[in-house]
């Protein structure tokens, strides 16, 4: 099956010396292949592919792939030929953006890989990826440093994946590496039925620099002889050359012209070239096939040509008229729409400036499924559109608002959707534009929650008659909350906080109709959330099961996740470990019967929550507790995440990385406003700075949360500290410089201890549970596989350990394998955490 996916490399020259690299690289969890254009990269990691007898799963990149969901399918379908089960599994979820979610892939893919499926993971192109998330995934697929996995990252540029590069974890092959020598010259050049003498081969070798792109067009056609003057090191106008001659003009001008169109796009799908090929498409392709410079992906049916190919082709665009260009960019707009890929639709349109269709497909292009990147590239365009179309299509100036609330700039998006709601207003907008005056007002709401005012009210009053019908603004499944807490109090007078519950209530009866399906439940949650901050625990429960309730018959899983959150809270709160247990195994059920790639955030703060409370940073998934770096993409509900990873920092002790981490977030809440983070980042900063012993600054911190809260007696959100909370509250009662209510610090300190005493008894209860839960697992390794799993956690090598066992490195792997089978561990340092749980290194041996 593999030869016949390279039978078509016939002049593949065999590289013994190379092979042997990839040999030892094998031994590696992650091999480098970095080299600039014509280095032969891929095709030397094809050649050595061939020949192995490890499952082979080819991920050629495209930019594309910068997109998760996109990058999550293809990686898919690369999968399928060699292992189909993972295939499978992979089709049914979503990117793993989440560490839970991340960590059920590891888990699936270590059930294939133990089960004697040894592999090799190819990431080809892997210059074509800058999107953060889906570097993150690669850094951290590399790091599990799983058993029968080696994964080989090709790329024209250095990889940025952390620490691995360069920390002697990983085998780098290079230009130098890569170069051809004098017996590979040779052996090419008689691959081609040439013969090059040493003096020849010398010369060649000393003018190419072993360039393998140069040799092997120099090879491939006797006209072309060493004394052509390439000069000590290739250049690209000789190269040109090379191609205007051998794989350009020997071609009819259509399918030159042809090809200089399909060099407008990044990967060119088979059906775009149907779209705009005149001609017999059959031959095109063939001849496309042909062309040892253009590639296919047999995964996505995509062509892509070699980068110095498709530059030279580029610099032939002038072939073409203004015209043809854009009939072009035209054609392969309304295909790409036709096919839901707006994104690429809407580079077409920009290259051409037609600004009617640019609006359709942004349209279409679900604003859930933006990422920071692709908003705002949009974003620069339509702030190019002419003043003239703006003014006379006033739905530019939405979805420029739209997508600065996207990129949380919520003062400017509130600027542009006021002066367009006064403008629609002023005129009277006709039947056409009252839907558009709808959304504007809907996305004024939107601003106002963000801004923690209650101007919402007014616009949802504003809203309502323009939509008597209801449930037109909002597709069913949009995310309303997300990973959020909805209360808020937009200032601390006294009572604002009974005024909010008759606030929402307003707000429910103006907005019944607003949102249809979409944010169902919301008032209910709002609702929920205003009891717990003032300690109604009867109405928390009541509130938020109706919410559970409501947003779970319409779809709304970002409502029946927060509703359940906060269940978690309120049982954690009244030292209640079952309970919380329960409802963390409801969530996590939900989430995964949901299906939604957008609430695993969600999924893993509560989890980072539940584990914080009980003082388990173990537990706390890694990229929220700074292991594995948080997301710089921020998202529209920023906040929690720096919560748990910042709390995690201070039950390690470690105030200062604690600290960083909350002035981070206090630039984010620059721009957008939530009450709930803002406060509880007050109070741990206070908590960093005594412990700090900077007992003044830590007072000034704690009075930052004090006057957000104490006209309205909130206390449980300090309370929820425990005993550091009750030294805090001393330190206030002890200085004079600020004027502290005595009984409100009072009620702090007994509703402190009075938790710090459920959460010991809670913190025992959960330490006892681990150990029972990990000791079933150590129960089931042999007596070998209890020596192999010390020698693991020593740090031995396969070898050592074979040596010091008298087993063969055959039987250490099958051992290794075994273990984190049994443990259902992913990597060595994941059973070594498993087995230390578990006491087994204090254990005799």
């Amino acid at each position: 099956m593999k030869r016949k996916l390279w039978a078509q490399f016939d002049w593949v020259v065999n590289r013994e010396r190379v092979d042997a690299m990839f040999d030892a690289g094998m031994a590696y969890p992650f091999v480098t292949v970095v080299a600039g254009p014509g280095y032969g990269k891929s095709t030397a990691v094809m050649d050595y592919a061939r020949n192995t007898n490890r499952k082979l799963i080819w991920h050629h990149l495209l930019m594309i792939d910068n997109e998760p969901d996109c990058f999550w399918a293809r990686a898919a379908e690369a999968a399928r030929r060699e292992l189909p089960k993972l295939a499978d599994a992979m089709a049914k979820g979503k990117f793993p953006e989440a560490s839970g979610d991340f960590h059920a892939f590891l888990k699936s893919l270590a059930r294939i890989l133990y089960q004697g499926n040894e592999a090799l993971l190819v990431f080809d192109s892997g210059e074509s990826i800058t999107n953060e998330k889906i570097l993150l995934f690669l850094d951290g697929l590399i790091k599990a440093e799983m058993e029968n996995l080696c994964i080989i990252y090709i790329s024209n540029v250095r990889p940025e994946l952390g620490h691995l590069v360069g920390d002697g974890h990983h085998l780098q092959i290079g230009p130098g590496e890569l170069q051809f020598n004098r017996h590979e010259t040779i052996q090419l050049f008689r691959k081609y039925r040439r013969q090059a003498g040493d003096g020849e081969c010398a010369r060649l070798l000393e003018l190419t620099g072993g360039w393998p792109l140069a040799l092997h067009l120099i090879a491939s056609h006797p006209s072309n002889k060493a004394h052509h003057g390439f000069g000590e090191t290739p250049h690209f106008h000789v190269i040109a050359e090379l191609f205007q001659q051998n794989y350009f003009v020997e071609y009819e001008t259509a399918f030159q012209l042809l090809l200089v169109k399909l060099s407008f796009f990044d990967g060119v799908p088979l059906g775009l070239i149907q779209a705009i090929d005149t001609g017999n498409t059959v031959q095109t392709v063939d001849e496309m096939t042909r062309n040892i410079f253009i590639s296919y992906d047999y995964s996505q049916s995509r062509f892509y040509f070699q980068k110095m190919y498709h530059d030279f082709l580029s610099q032939k665009r002038a072939m073409l008229s203004d015209e043809e260009k854009r009939d072009t960019y035209s054609k392969a707009g309304s295909w790409f729409c036709s096919r839901g890929f707006y994104l690429e639709a809407l580079y077409c349109y920009w290259e051409i400036r037609d600004y009617s269709h640019y609006i359709d497909a942004m349209t279409h292009l679900p604003r859930k499924r933006r990422s920071r990147r692709s908003a705002n590239m949009v974003l620069e365009h339509l702030n190019q559109f002419p003043e003239s179309y703006v003014w006379e299509h006033e739905i530019v100036d939405l979805y420029r608002a739209l997508l600065y609330i996207n990129d949380m700039e919520i003062e400017r998006a509130g600027e542009i959707l006021t002066a367009l709601a006064d403008r629609l207003e002023t005129q009277g907008p006709p039947p056409e534009k009252r839907l558009l005056l709808e959304n504007v007002y809907i996305a004024l709401i939107e601003v106002s929650f963000f801004q923690n005012n209650l101007d919402g009210l007014g616009y949802a009053l504003k809203a309502r008659p323009l939509m008597p019908e209801g449930g037109r603004i909002r597709s069913d499944d949009s995310m309303v909350v997300g990973n959020s807490t909805v209360f808020f109090l937009p200032d601390n007078t006294p009572g604002r906080l009974e005024a909010m519950f008759v606030f929402i209530r307003q707000f429910s009866d103006a907005s019944r109709h607003l949102y249809g399906k979409s944010g169902r439940g919301f008032t209910e949650l709002f609702t929920a959330e205003a009891s717990y901050a003032a300690e109604r625990f009867g109405d928390v429960l009541e509130y938020s099961s109706r919410a559970v309730f409501r947003a779970q018959e319409a779809g709304q899983h970002d409502i029946v996740l927060n509703a359940f959150t906060l269940q978690l809270r309120l049982a954690l709160f009244q030292g209640n470990y079952d309970t919380a247990r329960s409802v963390l195994a409801k969530i996590t059920d939900y989430t995964e019967q949901a299906g939604c790639a957008d609430v695993y955030p969600l999924l893993d703060c509560t989890a980072g929550m539940f584990f914080v409370s009980l003082g388990d940073t173990s537990e706390v998934p890694s990229w929220l507790s700074g292991g594995g770096g948080l997301p710089t993409d921020i998202p529209m509900d920023a906040g929690r995440d720096r919560i748990i990873c910042a709390l995690c920092h201070y039950l390690e002790e470690r105030y200062t990385e604690a600290y960083a981490v909350l002035l981070e977030l206090e630039s984010i809440l620059r721009e957008h406003r939530q009450w709930c983070v803002r406060v509880t980042s007050h109070i741990i900063k206070a908590l960093c700075l005594h412990s700090m012993g900077n007992m003044q600054k830590a007072v000034r911190s704690f009075w930052d949360a004090y006057n957000m809260t104490w006209q309205n007696n909130i206390i449980i959100c300090f309370a929820e500290f425990g005993r550091p909370m009750e030294f805090l509250a001393d330190a206030a009662r002890a200085q004079t410089e600020m004027d502290f209510d005595t009984q409100w610090l009072d009620r702090v300190h007994r509703e402190a201890s009075a938790f710090a005493k459920r959460n010991s008894a809670m913190r025992k209860r959960h330490r006892n549970d681990a150990v029972i839960r990990h000791k079933a697992r150590m129960d089931e390794l042999t007596p070998r596989e209890l020596e192999v799993m010390r020698c693991l956690a020593e740090g031995l090598t396969r070898d050592e350990m074979g040596s010091i066992l008298g087993i063969s490195l055959h039987g250490v792997k099958k051992h290794i394998t075994n273990i984190y089978d049994k443990l259902g561990a992913v990597n060595r340092v994941d059973a070594i955490r498993i087995a230390d749980a578990n006491g087994i290194f204090d254990k005799k041996q």
